[in-house]
């Protein structure tokens, strides 16, 4: 059975607009193409949702938008025919975590005090798109990703991009999507020299000293507007750029590298009132229920780790009972938390390569995750 996944398809999740075939802000010079190429795929099966398909229907695609699914939909002469008997077709799968390298670029002049504070960057214009391996990740199904920086404690806001060869300016689905924070330190970063902190303690305080810092910021503007003969705060562009965070109005991603760091993160969620995404570990089911209490959605990875080398006698003595338990239940992780009704997405980060994500899938359904969770949690409930 084949399988068709189109980018056109992911038209339900994403703002039409988007998918239409689009005009640039600048003047075209010279002589050029306007009319966009058609496709029809006849007699397919399309899932229209993870619960619901609907067979024996054609798709009619302008460009790279989706524009009639049904019996025989006009198609214009010279529309390219692609037979659909036998195949399905899917809602382009999205990655909701794929980390990137932010170009720094000149802080603003009035930007923190500590350089692990950037919630001034934004993927949307500092993102670097050649990281995406863009033709890789089309071929295992995906269709767009939120592009997300790495580094720093508050590290900055995610974008949407389609993954289409475009420019980013083209490319660009939706800007500003979270704030990425970082409640730890990686191993062997920072230095005493620079910028602290160099432990999870001290990253932990630092996010917490800045959200208050910002609480107190968007508060004191807001008094100092009302009351003009009032001395306002000193202007600054991070505590600023936090506003819509502890407004509300944008949601936080923070990683949880274990299971108790997702309980972590739910506390510091609700010191701020924050609304918060987890960006899980895999190591989840080890507190099923009481992650399923914090009713916060879940994005999770499929690198389930590989079997311990048992070769000899002394391998087995070497591998602890911890590793051994985690290899057999790792892959039942994404079906406790679609049990527990834990609202979540997969995410192919942490693979080495985006072809070994729907082996992994399959891996999980296999230990008892639903093929239609499996759908959703890659299309609508990435989306």
């Amino acid at each position: 059975m084949k399988r068709l996944l189109l980018a056109a398809a992911a038209v339900s999740f994403f703002p039409a607009i988007v998918f239409s075939q689009g005009t640039g802000t600048r003047p075209t010079t010279g002589l050029h193409e306007a009319d966009p190429e058609w496709t029809l795929i006849e007699g397919a099966t399309v899932h229209v949702s993870a619960s619901e398909e609907i067979s024996g229907v054609s798709v009619l695609i302008q460009g790279s938008r989706i524009v009639a699914v049904g019996n025989s939909p006009a198609a214009p002469a010279g529309t390219r025919i692609i037979a659909g008997a036998g195949r399905h077709v899917y809602p382009g799968f999205i990655d909701p975590h794929v980390p990137g390298s932010a170009g720094d670029g000149a802080a603003p002049v009035t930007t923190g005090w500590n350089e692990q504070v950037r919630p001034d960057r934004s993927m949307a214009t500092s993102g670097n798109l050649n990281e995406l391996k863009q033709d890789e990740r089309r071929k295992a199904g995906f269709t767009a990703c939120l592009l997300v920086p790495d580094s720093g404690i508050i590290q900055g806001t995610s974008a949407v991009f389609l993954l289409s060869d475009e420019t980013a300016a083209k490319s660009l689905v939706r800007p500003d999507v979270a704030m990425h924070l970082q409640l730890t330190t990686r191993f062997g970063s920072g230095s005493r020299g620079g910028d602290g902190p160099t432990s999870p303690m001290g990253a932990m305080a630092l996010a917490r000293q800045t959200m208050y810092d910002a609480k107190w910021y968007r508060d004191a503007w807001q008094i100092a507007t009302a009351n003009p003969g009032m001395m306002r705060p000193d202007a600054n562009a991070s505590l600023e750029h936090l506003r819509p965070v502890t407004e509300g109005q944008m949601p936080v991603m923070i990683p949880a590298s274990n299971e108790i760091f997702v309980l972590r993160a739910a506390r510091f969620a609700r010191e701020f009132g924050l609304r918060l995404v987890v960006i899980g570990s895999g190591n989840e089911y080890r507190r099923i229920e009481e992650i399923a209490g914090l009713n916060l959605p879940v994005i999770l990875p499929v690198d389930f780790p590989e079997a311990p080398a048992l070769n000899n006698p002394m391998d087995g003595m070497n591998a602890s009972l911890e590793q051994l338990m985690h290899w057999d239940h790792a892959p039942g992780n994404p079906a406790a938390l679609a049990t527990a009704g834990v609202r979540m997405a997969l995410t192919a980060d942490g693979l080495e390569k985006p072809d070994e994500f729907l082996k992994q899938v399959r891996l999980a359904v296999q230990r008892g995750l639903s093929p239609a969770a499996a759908l959703e949690a890659m299309t609508l409930g990435a989306a």
